[in-house]
C-alpha cells in the first residue's frame, strides 16, 4: 500500500452545501476500501470464465467468453458478453490481454453553469468497459505472464494474460496462460472412476470422470498423463499397462469423463493408475485438483495440480 495513500470521506452535517466533489467523495471512498481490499486480500487473475477459442465463424478472430477477473489495481474486469479481438497472423505468436477501461457515456445539459465559457454538456454515467490488448514483444509478454514487474510500464501492469497464440500454418493455435484467481470450491475435481480404490474390482477400459469440463484444446489428456502400471503382486516390479495398438485415452464429446483403454491383464494381478493433474486443464483454465487423499472421491486439497494415484485387483477380465 503507498505510504501517501489516505482514507477520506464526507461529514454530513444539516446545513451542508454539496458541490459535485462532495457528491464524488464516497463513491470514491468505498470504492478505494473496496479495490485495496481485494489487491491485498485476493490478488489478481482470472476469477471466472474468460476462456480463449479460435471463432469458427472467421479464420482471423478469437473470443474471449464472459467470465469475471481482478487487476493488479484490484478492480473487477467484467465481461458479460463475451469479446471478440482479431488476430494478425504475422505478428504471431502474441499474448492476448484483458483490462479494465471505462467509457463515459450519456452526454447531458448541465441545469447551471458557473461560468460562461462552461462546456454546453457533461457526461452522464461511467461505463466499465474491459477491452482486448496484444502483446507482440515476447520478452514483455515473458513478464506479463509471470508477474515479473520490474520494469513493466503502468499500462503494462493493468493488463491480465489470457493466451498465448502462435501460427500453425495458415491458421492459428491458442495456448491459455491464464492466471487462476479461485477459492478451493472452484476447482475441477475427480468424482468417480470404474473401479474400486485397493480392492477387487473387473478389468474393462478405466474410465475417470470430472465434476466440470475440461478444456476444448488444451485439456492435457494423452498416454502421457494417463499412466497405467499392472504388477503380479504389490511388491513385484510394475509394467506400464499401454494401451491396445492404435488406440489412446480419449476425451468424450461432453468433455467430463476420460476413458483409458486397457490391454488384457492376468486374474489375481494388481492395476495402478496415475493421473499427472498438474498437465490436466479445465475449461476454465485451471489444472484438476487431482490429490486422492485418503482414497476418497471427489479428490481435492484445495491447491490446482497434484497426481491422482489409485490402484485395484484384478478380480475378472470383462470384454468391453
Amino acid at each position: 500500500m503507498p505510504s501517501t495513500w489516505q482514507l477520506e470521506r464526507n461529514r454530513y452535517f444539516t446545513g451542508k452545501a454539496m458541490a459535485a466533489r462532495d457528491f464524488a467523495a464516497d463513491p470514491d471512498y468505498l470504492l478505494g476500501v473496496h479495490r485495496a481490499h481485494n489487491r491485498l486480500c485476493h490478488g489478481w487473475g482470472v476469477l471466472d470464465g474468460l476462456t480463449v477459442t479460435v471463432d469458427q465463424t472467421t479464420t482471423r478472430c478469437v473470443r474471449v467468453a464472459p467470465g469475471v477477473a481482478l487487476d493488479r489495481n484490484g478492480r473487477e474486469v467484467i465481461v458479460s458478453t463475451g469479446l471478440s479481438a482479431t488476430v494478425d497472423l504475422y505478428a504471431l505468436p502474441a499474448l492476448l490481454c484483458v483490462q479494465y477501461a471505462e467509457d463515459e457515456i450519456e452526454p447531458v445539459p448541465p441545469v447551471s453553469v458557473a461560468s460562461a465559457d462552461a462546456t454546453a454538456s457533461e457526461y452522464n454515467r461511467v461505463r466499465e468497459n474491459p477491452k482486448t490488448t496484444w502483446i507482440t514483444d515476447t520478452a514483455r509478454w515473458q513478464q506479463i505472464v509471470t508477474d515479473d514487474r520490474a520494469d513493466l510500464t503502468c499500462d503494462e501492469l493493468d493488463l491480465i494474460p489470457l493466451a498465448v497464440v502462435r501460427s500453425n500454418g495458415q491458421s492459428f493455435v491458442v495456448q491459455p496462460v491464464r492466471r487462476p484467481l479461485f477459492s478451493p470450491s472452484r476447482l475441477t475435481r475427480i468424482s468417480s472412476v470404474n473401479w474400486q480404490h485397493d480392492r477387487t474390482s473387473p478389468l474393462r477400459d478405466l474410465t475417470v470422470t470430472f465434476d466440470r469440463r475440461l478444456h476444448a484444446t488444451a485439456h492435457g489428456v494423452s498416454a502421457n498423463t494417463f499412466l497405467v502400471y499392472s504388477a503380479e503382486h504389490p511388491f513385484a516390479d510394475r509394467t506400464r499397462l499401454l494401451c491396445p495398438q492404435g488406440m489412446e485415452p480419449v476425451l468424450d464429446e461432453n468433455r467430463t469423463v476420460v476413458t483409458y483403454p486397457v490391454s488384457p491383464v492376468p486374474v489375481g494381478h494388481w492395476v495402478y493408475v496415475s493421473l499427472l493433474c498438474d498437465f490436466l486443464t479445465d475449461e476454465n483454465g485451471s489444472q484438476i485438483d487431482g490429490s486422492h487423499l485418503g482414497g476418497r472421491l471427489p479428490t481435492g486439497n484445495g491447491v490446482p495440480g497434484g497426481v491422482f494415484d489409485s490402484w485395484f485387483q484384478v478380480d475378472v477380465e470383462v470384454t468391453p
